[in-house]
């Protein structure tokens, strides 16, 4: 009677040890695979970091490239600007003197009346 009871609580001693081994076994099957999960994840998400960090810099070498496009139609405004305002300067000059002229030759002939 006794060594039955023991060998029954032996056996049931051991239905429990292999039950708490099955769950620890599945349990460190599902951390694992939360684990690989969690990894894809993390290598996605740092995948399109890459990516956004890529377009973003593209995006500032084009603002880049525009800038300096209007930087150099800006320069070439304003020589081409102060060209004009250079001939124009010139040609006022060139009135003034000839303004001048006329002006000592109507006094040259008013003397020459009087």
């Amino acid at each position: 009677g006794k060594q039955a009871s023991a060998l029954q609580e032996a056996a049931q001693r051991e239905e429990t040890l292999r039950q708490a081994n099955a769950t620890v076994v599945a349990l460190r099957a599902n951390g694992e695979e939360a684990l690989e999960a969690s990894n894809e994840e993390v290598q996605k998400l740092v995948a399109a970091m890459v990516e956004l960090e890529k377009q973003s810099r593209q995006q500032v070498s084009v603002l880049w490239e525009k800038n300096k496009e209007l930087e150099e139609q800006a320069a070439m405004k304003q020589a081409q600007l102060a060209q004009r305002v250079a001939d124009l300067e010139e040609k006022l000059k060139e009135q003034e003197q000839l303004l001048q002229k006329a002006n000592i030759a109507s006094v040259a002939s008013l003397r020459r009346t009087y």
